[in-house]
């Protein structure tokens, strides 16, 4: 086991604009390239996860994902801010469980769970 300084209640809130990138677009659904796309949603989320997280690892470890339970909601559009918090609900050893959260101006829309594990990284 990785020493690290996780614990419970831990959070994060991060905020991102919604880019053309960030859209179903880019993902082939030309039609919906207004809307931002789940796989960018989950991106935001490793994002938001690994900022809460890797400041508290040793020096050559890191977080990585390794499960994400998403309720992707409703849409996001083009240009909108998302507004998603993270917060760390369960450790064990090296296993971390976070919550998330997501909302733009509409109000929540997403949200799931997120598990990511503690391992040495290259040095």
């Amino acid at each position: 086991m990785v020493e690290h300084n996780i614990s419970v209640g831990m959070s994060i809130t991060y905020e991102k604009e919604i880019l053309e990138r960030d859209t179903l677009g880019d993902y082939g659904s030309e039609a919906l390239d207004f809307l931002l796309s789940t796989p960018s949603m989950v991106a935001i989320l490793l994002s938001a996860s690994s900022k809460l997280l890797n400041p508290l690892v040793p020096k050559g470890s890191i977080t990585v994902g390794s499960s994400v339970e998403l309720y992707h909601e409703k849409p996001t559009l083009l240009g909108e801010k998302i507004r998603m918090t993270v917060t760390v609900t369960e450790v064990t050893g090296d296993r971390i469980t976070l919550d998330f959260v997501a909302s733009d101006k509409a109000g929540v829309v997403a949200k799931g769970k997120h598990v990511r594990f503690v391992v040495v990284g290259e040095e």
